[in-house]
């Protein structure tokens, strides 16, 4: 029996969250045996059109073609009556777009509109086959709201030991011998009303300096980072820092007492699965419309469902470190070996790939 022929387009440098779960996803077609092929295009959108436009005889042979990046390309019109076609769908789509529509320089401006024009075009010639969503939530704010499935984050077959690995080899020192406690987060390329600004972070960090006599340095890496800063508040100093190599940024993680999750749907982000395969402890605020559809437990992580509690929850973290890190670095990480892996979580696609 042939192989199922499967091809995956990415628009752009296979960097940052999207980047990564894409190449997973290369990674775990093969596994179900599917003959799966990476196809990443220009990061500059004209280019990504032509690449895509003079794809379109070779993408016929395969028999799917999915979509990354939140992009429907011109080809998923002309190729439909061929190919069973797929989009995947990251994050808000329509309201990331809309604000780099009215925020953004002249060339982000024009990117995101012409985004915008195909994204309209796709949604009403119904020319894709089926939706793919990290999570309910992103579908539906993207306007998606039947005919998708969920394909979360998630980890390969033995990640997990890379990661227990890189830990023990990374950790210089515990929590306790620590002359501050050290905070973690990470923001995104993307502007979106589903993560936490840099702004929030700080005022989360006021009130936490409210709270706490210890020491504290939370460090901030932000990919839209212009000019690296330090910043003092009180006991709390805070670094902004440019995105490390991968390696730097995880021994980094390692060494963090705690990392915060900036994104208040129900989504675990990249950085989060890394930092609880890690051990690290995680803070997460979710908005309390999506309480119900969170799959882990309050006792996994730090999870409040207000700005508030968020930071009497992190000035408790801080005060009683030694009591609580131990118990959130087992439960986070046990609930990603659960929950998490490619296993768990590939079943709506595999089955959807291989209906005939």
């Amino acid at each position: 029996m042939d192989k199922i022929r499967v091809a995956i387009m990415l628009p752009g440098k296979p960097i940052g969250g999207v980047g990564t779960i894409i190449k997973k996803l290369t990674v775990g077609m093969h596994l179900e045996g599917f003959d799966a092929e990476l196809l990443v295009l220009s990061e500059k959108l004209l280019k990504t059109l032509a690449s895509d436009i003079s794809n379109i005889n070779r993408l016929k042979m395969f028999d799917a073609v999915i979509y990354g990046g939140s992009l429907p390309l011109p080809s998923s019109l002309l190729i439909r009556e061929y190919v069973r076609t797929m989009l995947f769908i990251h994050g808000y789509v329509r309201h990331e777009r809309t604000f780099a529509i009215k925020h953004g320089g002249l060339n982000k401006k024009l990117s995101a509109l012409a985004r915008s024009i195909l994204w309209q075009t796709s949604m009403t010639s119904h020319r894709i086959d089926k939706f793919m969503c990290i999570c309910k939530t992103a579908c539906e704010m993207s306007g998606i709201r039947e005919n998708y499935i969920l394909l979360p984050e998630f980890i390969l077959p033995g990640e997990e030991r890379c990661y227990e690995r890189l830990s023990k080899e990374s950790r210089k020192d515990s929590h306790e011998n620590k002359d501050a406690t050290k905070i973690l987060t990470y923001t995104s390329y993307a502007r979106s009303p589903r993560l936490l600004s840099t702004q929030h972070v700080e005022h989360l960090m006021k009130m936490v300096s409210r709270q706490v006599n210890k020491k504290v340095e939370l460090i901030i890496i932000n990919p839209q980072l212009k000019t690296e800063a330090l910043k003092p508040i009180g006991n709390i100093t805070i670094r902004y820092i440019k995105p490390l190599p991968r390696v730097e940024f995880l021994r980094l993680l390692a060494n963090s007492d705690l990392f915060i999750e900036l994104n208040i749907d129900e989504e675990l982000r990249d950085s989060t699965v890394e930092a609880a395969l890690l051990g690290i402890p995680v803070a997460k605020l979710t908005h309390p419309l999506f309480k119900e559809r969170c799959d882990y437990k309050e006792d996994d992580l730090i999870q409040v469902y207000s700005f508030k509690e968020l930071a009497n929850k992190i000035s408790e973290y801080i005060r009683n470190i030694k009591f609580y890190y131990d118990m959130y670095s087992k439960a986070l990480r046990d609930f990603i070996l659960k929950h998490r892996t490619w296993n768990n979580v590939k079943r709506q696609l595999v089955e959807y790939l291989k209906e005939t």
